[in-house]
């Protein structure tokens, strides 16, 4: 068996670096679906050696958590072929990345939905995901700080369906926030302080948008007058 082949097992379980604290990785797989769970990563060399590749399922879960790096390496998920990542409780000092070093580059064909949580870091740009070719969903659950909705998301690949921003203080809400993504099926936003949602922040046109999930607003009452009729039909 290769060194990254998951035991086609029921169940097999993997821990490297048993000591509370010490950083970690957990892989779990059943019949066509595997989960990768690593913890308290603090340095590159960490995903080198508790990583094992490569890695491949036509359903794989990637989790970090608890982890504290000056940066995410290149080749950071090279090999992984990861369908989900979630970030939970990381601080990444910088996402800054040398060209042809995005350390996001190993899930460009496979990854279909991105989560932030847990306070974890946030790019300063959405650029250093624009080549994800089958991103679906975005969610950050729990934005550190202030969270400025920038059309910056408009760099994100054409392919982006779901947005989801949930528990967060929002600074600010550019106009045209989602107007790039032409493609938006849903937008959720809950637990935010956004007072205000207007008709420029969406597409336009917007025809494959069916779900606007705003309980952070009393029903439809704090929309623009374009948008009380949109969200109504939507109810």
């Amino acid at each position: 068996m290769s060194r990254g082949a998951l035991a086609p097992t029921t169940a097999a379980w993997l821990l490297l670096g048993a000591a509370f604290g010490s950083p970690s990785c957990h892989i779990s797989s059943r019949n066509t679906t595997a989960s990768v769970s690593c913890s308290d990563f603090g340095s590159p060399v960490d995903f080198e050696h508790f990583i094992q590749r490569p890695l491949s399922r036509p359903t794989l879960s990637f989790v970090l958590r608890d982890s504290h790096l000056e940066r995410l390496p290149p080749g950071a998920f090279a090999d992984v072929s990861a369908t989900s990542l979630e970030l939970i409780n990381v601080t990444v000092d910088s996402f800054e990345y040398a060209e042809d070093d995005n350390p996001f580059a190993g899930l460009r064909a496979s990854v279909e939905n991105v989560t932030f949580s847990g306070r974890s870091s946030l790019p300063a740009s959405w650029a250093i995901l624009s080549d994800l070719q089958s991103l679906r969903a975005l969610a950050i659950f729990e934005a550190p700080g202030r969270l400025n909705l920038t059309r910056d998301i408009g760099l994100l690949p054409g392919s982006l369906r779901h947005v989801i921003v949930d528990s967060a203080q929002v600074g600010y809400v550019d106009d045209l926030w989602l107007a790039a993504l032409v493609n938006l099926e849903s937008l959720t936003l809950r637990n935010t302080d956004v007072s205000e949602l207007k008709r420029s922040m969406m597409p336009r046109p917007a025809a494959a948008l069916k779900n606007l999930d705003l309980s952070y607003l009393r029903r439809c009452g704090t929309l623009s007058s374009q948008l009380q009729l949109w969200c109504i039909q939507l109810a």
